[in-house]
């Protein structure tokens, strides 16, 4: 056999050996998510990013399968279920995605929530899962597994996420203009707005609904540079937008006008 026909064989080998699923806890896990990363000329690089970044959230919290429980922890060989979430987007270097400080699960749950970003439906690999409403967090790793440190007789362990019993919802982390599954395609980053003429000193806010804190006030006819959207808890919809001044924050949408 040639040189360059033992190159190609042995590329081809390593290529398959890539997609073999391991066994992990007595759980087989399904064929990783991200066998390949997608061809250029199939996606922007803004999406090409994206995916490289759950990727890596992927690898990072794969690498972590074995490591030991413990309450409060959140090193490299001991964790608990929040210390988990902290250390793979600490590693990550995003960990402002997901509120820039170390929490523990309610608090997490509470922090998505109240941006909108807590959903039961179209997890992405690298979204976080909560289960008993803030008792148990882990992170979505695709097809429908979760990674989560358990308890001290389980450890971190890849599971399914109706595995546990309680799921509560998953959590949405926003990565490089990601997108909110609840957005229904009536924006797209950087859509500019202005406040409507029939508003004057409208309250900007620092999350979608009238429970968050006042970040700003704006005149009518003030452009906005909206990215986000998302649905308060009265069900109203709310646009999170840049404004002149520089700020960022949240306002109602039937306040303004798409220019």
């Amino acid at each position: 056999m040639s040189f360059a026909s033992r190159v190609t064989r042995l590329a081809v080998t390593a290529s398959l050996a890539a997609a073999i699923t391991v066994s992990v806890g007595g759980l087989t896990s399904p064929q990783p998510a991200f066998a390949a990363d997608p061809a250029p000329t199939q996606q922007s690089d803004a999406q090409s990013r994206r995916v490289n970044q759950r990727a890596k959230i992927v690898r990072i919290t794969e690498s972590y399968l074995g490591a030991q429980y413990r309450f409060g922890a959140e090193g490299t060989e001991y964790v608990d279920c929040s210390g988990l979430v902290w250390r793979v987007y600490k590693e990550a270097g995003l960990e402002a995605k997901i509120g820039g400080a170390r929490k523990g699960a309610r608090a997490y749950y509470h922090w998505f929530k109240r941006r909108g970003l807590a959903s039961r439906t179209n997890p992405k690999p690298g979204d976080l899962v909560i289960w008993r409403k803030g008792k148990h967090i882990g992170i979505y790793v695709g097809n429908g597994y979760a990674i989560s440190a358990l308890n001290k007789k389980l450890d971190v362990r890849k599971h399914k996420v109706n595995w546990l019993g309680g799921f509560t919802a998953y959590l949405h982390v926003r990565l490089n203009g990601d997108v909110p599954n609840t957005n229904d395609g009536s924006t797209s980053p950087d859509t500019l707005f202005k406040v409507t003429s029939d508003v004057d000193g409208l309250i900007v806010r620092d999350g979608p609904g009238t429970g968050h804190e006042r970040v700003a006030m704006v005149d009518r006819g003030t452009v906005i540079r909206v990215t986000d959207k998302a649905f308060g808890a009265q069900g109203r919809k709310w646009f999170e937008g840049k404004l002149p001044s520089g700020k960022v924050g949240w306002v109602l949408a039937s306040r303004v006008t798409r220019i």
